[in-house]
This record gives structure tokens, sequence and C-alpha cells, in this order.
């Protein structure tokens, strides 16, 4: 008889804070996705190309492949006995302005956020500076007709539940309003709307095809319920690493906007690139300079919801205040001069140009259609069903993200065990109440299938714990369940839902703890994902987004506890610094305030636990599989500059010289091509199909190190 095999389905449910912080030292990254199957024939060969400006660096002591701000290509599953290729490159993508000249054929196609290029190629980025173009000429007409009143309006919301979304402004003349609807993983209080997995789960992927398609389907879904802006959730990130981080959010706004919805992103890097129309402003103090002016953004940049205190935030960059009370303020501050008229066209001219940019002016565009607020009034809910076959790719995405952390003398797939026992709070069905118990869905039973809380979309076989966010382990004694089931069962595997890292370490290397899959926040369909991995139907290929350390005090950054009431805690944040007595002074100047040395960036997850040497459970990118792959034949080559009139804007650059400082000038496109091709050959070495990610992080040479810190003057 074959052994019974015990299920211990823990699931933690901690806020993820994704960091998305780049470094002053240029690297850049190309991800691979290889689907191959097992043969002695030819193998696969890729190669990627990257390119040298715009990215963050990553130490050269990282333990997995993988980094900052570009691009990777997936390649059709292969069968037994051919071979394929793929050449993924990395360009930190595009641009909304187009300031150096005709397009490169082949390379930055004149293109509309409605028709971005093919996943396929990464190498293909898409200037769109003459649909902006286009989008602010109509918006500079319509603005023209408004009068000072109208402008205002345009540029301020309705109120917390004046409408129907949960944000809303006013129709103006024939322009209708808009519907501001959040959205990190479908639209939120909606009926007949698809949960799909968290961003983070999808990051997991390392797969663009997939991160691009799940945007496409979310800007489906929204533009079907009338919703005119999709708004982002700035802790349903993509990870901890700029890279992942950028590609991810690049191949979500092109797939939201080329649905037609205007997209909403909180971070600059790849999210400008990718000709976002909105963004959530979080740093005033950049938004003129850096992200108007260097990114030459052409969107809007709207306020957090009650985040405006003043309107003279209009000066420094805020165009749209959300959700709104009155315009009267900021019109009457207008009267007086102290926010000059000018301003205010332009604040509508960009919220208008957004709306023209992404055809939303169209007759056909859908009406808001449901009520975010009162879903059973049936006057102003029309229950429109937008969920077409997403659940198939919901699945899908379940699946490719679940990572395996641990499989012993071949526990997984599972082989028609005869016994089986499910163990944990998952293991049955949820309260009495049914899925719809917890008010938006912030529930602490049922199934973990998205980041605010379990409970809405129920498949039996998940469990949810949560995380302790004191010392990152499982709540509900999860920790003593996992020990408890292994010491009577020889044959334990463990399934963990969680948004972020869970310490593992007091069960990890239990003997009989064989398997332990990381499965995340899977959506509507994370039993059926978890199914397919565990009975082999899917080879799992997720890699961890983020460091899995031994210890809460490995990380970089520790809770900050203390304070009462509205005490405000005064904390000094030393990340990126080392103290003289342990440091390398290489790479880092003197900070005489703080005594430390600062390595001009900021260390975050696997770049710490690199820079301070500490050997992490599970580190960033880590993933087994069902077989094995063995890589040959490595080469990086240069790639010869460009042949237009950027080349001596290229050589300046390697000189290290400065750049032009005109609008736009960080994401010219010049800086974004090709530098050098990375090559290499990947064979499935093992016995089943399956699929590869991997990353090619380069590191450029260490500066030359900082002088020591000034020694103190003696005394006379």
């Amino acid at each position: 008889m074959r052994p019974s095999i015990l299920f211990v389905l823990l699931g933690a449910g901690r806020t993820l804070s994704a960091s998305s912080t780049a470094s002053s030292s240029p690297s850049s990254s190309s991800s691979l996705s290889l689907s191959l199957s097992p043969s002695s024939s030819p193998a696969t060969s890729s190669s990627g190309t990257l390119s040298s400006p715009s990215s963050s660096s990553s130490s050269p002591s990282s333990p997995v492949l993988s980094s900052p701000s570009s691009s990777s290509a997936s390649l059709p599953t292969t069968s037994s006995g051919t071979s394929s290729s793929v050449t993924s490159s990395l360009v930190s993508s595009s641009t909304s302005t187009s300031t150096t000249g005709p397009p490169i054929p082949g390379v930055y196609p004149l293109t509309s956020p409605k028709n971005p290029p093919s996943v396929q190629n990464s190498a293909l980025v898409p200037d769109i500076a003459p649909a902006w173009a286009a989008a602010y000429k109509k918006a500079k007409a319509k603005v023209a007709t408004f009068t000072l009143e109208q402008k205002v309006n345009i540029t301020t919301g309705v109120g917390w539940q004046g409408g129907r979304c949960v944000g809303n402004t006013p129709a103006v003349g024939d322009f209708p309003g808009l519907c501001l609807e959040d959205s990190p993983l479908g639209v939120r209080l909606a009926d007949f709307a698809t949960a799909f997995p968290a961003a983070i789960n999808a990051a997991t992927t390392w797969k663009r095809s997939l991160l691009r398609a799940r945007g496409v389907a979310m800007g489906q879904e929204h533009v079907g319920k009338g919703v005119n802006i999709a708004l982002g959730r700035n802790w349903e990130g993509f990870g901890a690493d700029p890279f992942l981080a950028s590609t991810g959010a690049y191949e979500t706004i092109l797939g939201l906007q080329s649905a037609g919805v205007q997209a909403c992103a909180k971070h600059y890097i790849n999210n400008v690139m990718a000709g976002v129309a909105s963004i959530m402003c979080s740093y005033n103090l950049t938004l003129n300079g850096i992200l108007k002016h260097e990114f030459g953004f052409q969107g809007f940049v709207m306020s957090d919801w009650s985040a405006q205190h003043s309107t003279i935030s209009a000066i420094t960059g805020l165009d749209m205040t959300m959700p709104g009370t009155s315009p009267s303020t900021r019109g009457h501050r207008t009267l007086n001069n102290t926010i000059p008229e000018a301003r205010v066209d332009d604040m509508a001219t960009r919220i208008l140009a957004a709306w023209y940019l992404l055809g939303q002016d169209s007759p056909n565009y859908p009406k808001t259609n449901f009520n975010a607020f009162q879903s059973l009034d049936e006057a102003t809910n029309e229950h429109v069903d937008v969920q077409d076959n997403h659940g198939a790719l919901v699945r899908e995405i379940g699946a490719a993200s679940a990572v395996l952390l641990k499989n012993v003398n071949g526990a997984l797939p599972l082989k028609k065990p005869r016994r089986l026992v499910l163990i944990g709070s998952d293991a049955a069905p949820a309260h009495v109440a049914g899925p719809n118990e917890f008010g938006d869905q912030g529930g602490v039973d049922g199934t973990l299938a998205m980041g605010w809380g379990p409970g809405k979309y129920l498949y039996v076989l998940d469990f949810h714990v949560l995380c302790n966010w004191n010392n990152l382990t499982a709540w509900h004694n999860g920790d003593a369940l996992v020990k408890a089931v292994a010491a009577q069962n020889k044959n334990t595997i463990v399934v963990v839902n969680s948004v972020g890292p869970v310490i593992v370490d007091p069960w990890i290397d239990h003997p009989n703890v064989t398997a332990v899959v990381w499965a995340g926040l899977a959506g509507t369909e994370a039993g059926n994902a978890l199914v397919d991995i565990l009975y082999g139907d899917v080879n799992p290929s997720g890699r961890l987004p983020y460091t899995i350390a031994k210890s809460p005090s490995d990380y970089s950054a520790q809770l900050a506890t203390g304070g009462t009431g509205n005490q405000i805690l005064d904390i000094t944040y030393t990340e990126g610094c080392v103290s003289p007595s342990t440091a390398n002074p290489r790479n880092s100047r003197w900070l005489p305030r703080l005594g430390l040395y600062f390595f001009n960036r900021l260390f975050i997850d696997y770049r710490h636990f690199d820079a301070a040497n500490i050997v992490p459970r599970f580190e960033f990118g880590f993933g087994l599989s069902y077989t094995t792959f063995k890589y040959t034949d490595l080469s990086i080559n240069a790639v010869g500059g460009s042949p237009d009139q950027d080349k001596s804007f290229e050589a300046n650059w390697a000189a290290g010289k400065p750049s032009p400082q005109v609008v736009g000038a960080s994401t010219a496109l010049w800086l974004h091509r090709p530098a050098f091709e990375v090559s290499f050959t990947v064979q499935n070495a093992g016995k089943v199909a399956g699929t590869e990610v991997r990353c090619v992080i380069p590191s450029p040479p260490p500066p030359p190190p900082s002088p020591p810190p000034p020694r103190p003057r003696k005394k006379n």
C-alpha cells in the first residue's frame, strides 16, 4: 500500500510592501522564460540584448540571475527532438515624448496605447509621441471653450460616494465626466467581475506574456463596466526588485490601456515609458522637475483619496484632486492669481488629453453600469457580466506562479496516492455565512486568494493563516500545526498562501516535511491551479519575487514600535549604510552625522543580503522544478551604436559627459537601445517537459573607493 500523504495548507495574510528603488550605479538585466521538452537533440539557444544606461544595480554576489528595468520573452513549448531560440532585448521600454529624431524601424514603432507592440518581441518599444500630440490638440481645443469654473470642475472630484464609482468627476458640457475605480486585480466592488491573481503572483511567473495577458483581461473588464481609470494600489506590487517590478508595471499598463481603460501608476520607472495616462502622486517635490520635465510625462497627476491638504499643490504639479468636495476654493485662488489660470488650463488639458488618448470620447465607450456603494440597487447596478473566459487565464497564472521550495525524493507530483488527508482551516468550507461573509473580503477565514483578505473566491484546497506582522510567522499556531502533523506522518506536504515572506525555519528542515509549495494569491482559480501543480499537469516554474530569510532580523528594515495616539515616530533610515567597524568602504561615502558609510543605493531585499553577507533561507529568484536544466555556451558581445543623429549623445554618455537637459531627457529613445547581447544554451536534461526562468545580471566594475573618514584633530 502506498503511504498516506498529509497536506498542511498554510496561508499568510500580511500585506506586501513592495519597494522599487533604483541605485545610482546603472546595470541592466534580461530575463527569459523557456518552455522545453526533454530531448537529446540540439538544445535551446537563448540570447538577450542588454542596454547600458538607465537601470538599477545588483550586487554581483546575488544568488540568482535577475535585476532591474527590462524585459522577458516567453518561448512556446517545444516538442521532443526540436529546439527553439529567443532574443530578449533589455530596453527600458518606451517614452511618452520623442525628442531625438525620427522613429527607428523595427525598434521604436510609432503607435498608440491601443495597439502596443507584440509581447513576443520585447525589442519593439512603442513610441506614442504622435498619439499624445493628437490627443493634446483635441484637448486644447476643448478646454478653450470652457469657463474658469468648468475647467476647475474637470480637475476636481464630486466627493466620496458622489457617484457610482470610488472616484467621480462631473460632466462638463459634452464631456461626460470620469469613473475611477480601484483595480489592483480586477474591478473592485462590482459583481460579475473576475478576481485575478495578485500582482505579486503575476510577477512570480516571470513571464512577460502572462503579465501582458493579465493586463489586457483586466482592462477589458474595466471597459465593460464603464470604468475610465483603473487605479493601482501601492501594496499590490510586483516584488522587491526594480527590474521585476518595472517589467510587471510596464506590461500591465500596456495590457490595460490596449483594452481602452486609462491606467494609473504610483511610481515612475517604466510606467511613464509605457505611456501611462495618469499617476497618483506620492513625491510632491518631484512632480514638476523630474516627472513632467525630465521624464516628459504628458498625462495627469491625481491625489490619493483625501491626501490633498492645500490647493497650492496645483502649483507643485497636482492636476486632479480625489475624491474632491467643492472646486470653489481652487477657483477663488485662481481668481486672485495665487494659481495662474494658465496652470488650470494645463491641468484640464492633461486630463482631457488622457481621455482622448485612449479613445474614450467614442460614443461606443460603455457608460458606467455598476454601483460600487449600492450593489443591490437595481436602478444603478445593471449586473453586466464581464468575465468572459478569463477564468482560464487566472488558472494558468495561478499554476505558473506556484513556487516549489522543497521536494524530497520526488514527493511531488503526486502519483495516484490512495490516501490523502487535508489539514488546516482551508481544508473545510468557510463559515456558514458563505463566501461573502466579510465586508470588502477583509476576513480571516477561507482561501487567501487576494491581498485584502480571504473568503470570497473559494476552493477547498487552500488554508489561510494570517502572518504575524511582528515576527513574520504564521498566526493561529501555524508553525505548531505543521510540526504536529509532521510528527505523525512521514510524507507531509505544506502549501503556503502568502502575500510576502514568512519565516519557515521552525519546520522547513523537518525530515517528514517532504515538499513545500508557495502558492501565493492565485485568484478565483486558486484551487484548480494548485491541483494542476500537485498532480503534475503543470511543471512548477515560479520563482520567488522576494527573499525568504531565516529570521526577521536578517532583513534590512525592522518594525518600528512605540508612540501613542497621533504621535509621529522619528525614524532614521540607514538602509544602504554600514558602520566603519564592519564595512569595506569601497563604493561608498562617509556620512559624518550618522557615523556610517553610505553605498549610494538602498540595499533592499537580496541586495541587503548580499551586502551584509547574510545567507537566506530561500533566495530571491529561487524555485525548483520537476525536471533539470543544463546551461552552456555563454557569450557576451557588444551591440553596435545607433546610426542616426543620436550617436553623439551615446558617445557623450559612454564618456561620462552630461546629457541634454531637455523635456523627456531620461526617456529619450537613444538611452534605451540595446548595448550588449548575452547568449547561452539551455537544455532540458530531465525526463519531463518544463519551463525554465533565468535572468542575466551584469554588474559594472566598482568605482574607486571613497577616501577614509576624516580623523579627529588632536587638541593642543
